[in-house]
């Protein structure tokens, strides 16, 4: 277990309480259980996780039903290339319908 000693913790108005780490590891726990939830839930119907995040991220694009290359890369948070390699398997697989602009 790891200990810190006041000698090497800085105290300043913005410092974080044992309770916001608490509070932290408890909202963590609770998205990483909601990821294997969906993880799992996804596998058992055939579809890859990160085609479930590729599709989740189309349907629930703001104010239309489509998305560009880039803007599926920023809101997954991955390059460019990995999301077009994402959308040609998707398509492969009949998940998505991709149009040229």
């Amino acid at each position: 277990m790891a200990r810190e000693t006041h000698e090497t913790r800085t105290e300043s108005p913005e410092a974080l309480t044992k309770q916001d780490f608490e509070a932290l590891a408890r909202f963590r726990s609770g998205i990483r259980r909601y990821l294997r939830f969906s993880e799992e839930t996804v596998r058992r119907h055939g579809v890859a996780p990160q085609q479930y995040q590729l599709m989740l991220a189309i349907k629930g694009f703001p104010g239309r039903d489509w998305a560009m290359v880039r803007e599926l890369a920023d809101g997954l948070q991955l390059r460019h290339h990995s999301v077009v390699e994402l959308v040609n398997r998707a398509q492969s697989q009949r998940l998505v319908c991709r149009t040229t602009s």
